[in-house]
């Protein structure tokens, strides 16, 4: 199994280039995104950046990069793949272990903008005096990855029905993990109302919890509801295996 994060690992060190503009983006990418919000908080004369300091909202968001990074969003992609090229016998009769497969190889090829990211987390928590946090925030993480897995799996399922997924999941993304999720702005700065209607659905517990988890430790009512969250997604990715599986038959494939 781990032969294909080897190969991931190998294939993203085999151009120079190419590796350090993966482990540089993550951290330009937070510096960009930290002085943007500090330019319009200096304009408005605040002190604070959406009620973090400077080296918190740079955790926050590299916190915030760091699950983007996990690459789930790769899986869909293969199941797309196989779907259109006809491949059903791999893609539908084992759903599950070329998709682990597939998983762990972007992973390896992930490493580099993790690895990058993950230190760049490591030193600002432990200068900030959250490094004892950081065991919470990777059981966390856990069940992050494995809704996210979950859910990405869904999307790639989607195909069976429009043939191409990179818009839907664009726009799935944007909505459910940029903003329900609080990717692109924290949610404890978002009106009231918007607040309430996250705390009816997953994208808040397994994104924004999971990145304040940093910041506050770990809560036992948190960290359970996110977990209760696996099992309608596992139900929503069942049916939608189903019946993707009811239409390529339809359809001969």
């Amino acid at each position: 199994m781990f032969g294909f994060v080897r190969a991931g690992w190998r294939a993203a060190v085999y151009y120079p280039s190419r590796l350090i503009v993966d482990i540089i983006r993550p951290i330009i990418g937070v510096i960009v995104r930290v002085a943007l919000v500090a330019s319009v908080a200096a304009l408005s004369g605040r002190t604070t950046l959406m009620g973090f300091t400077v080296p918190g909202l740079m955790l926050y968001y590299a916190t915030s990069e760091l699950l983007a990074e996990i690459p789930t969003t790769m899986i869909p992609w293969r199941i797309q793949d196989e779907l259109n090229s006809g491949k059903m016998s791999v893609t539908l009769s084992r759903p599950v272990e070329p998709s682990v497969w597939y998983f762990l190889f972007s992973l390896g090829r992930a490493l580099p903008g993790i690895l990058s990211n993950g230190l760049l987390i490591l030193l600002i928590a432990g200068w900030m005096g959250y490094g004892s946090n950081l065991t919470a925030f990777l059981a966390m993480m856990v069940i992050y990855v494995a809704f996210k897995a979950l859910y990405d799996a869904s999307i790639g399922l989607i195909t069976a029905w429009t043939y191409h997924i990179g818009y839907i999941q664009g726009l799935m993304g944007w909505i459910f993990w940029g903003f329900l999720g609080g990717d692109v702005v924290p949610l404890s700065v978002m009106p009231a109302w918007f607040q309430q209607i996250t705390y009816y659905l997953p994208f808040r517990y397994l994104r924004y919890d999971t990145i304040m988890v940093l910041f506050n430790g770990i809560q036992a009512e948190t960290a359970v509801i996110a977990a209760i969250w696996l099992v309608p997604m596992f139900l929503v990715y069942r049916w939608l295996y189903h019946k993707a599986i009811a239409r390529v038959e339809a359809f001969g494939g």
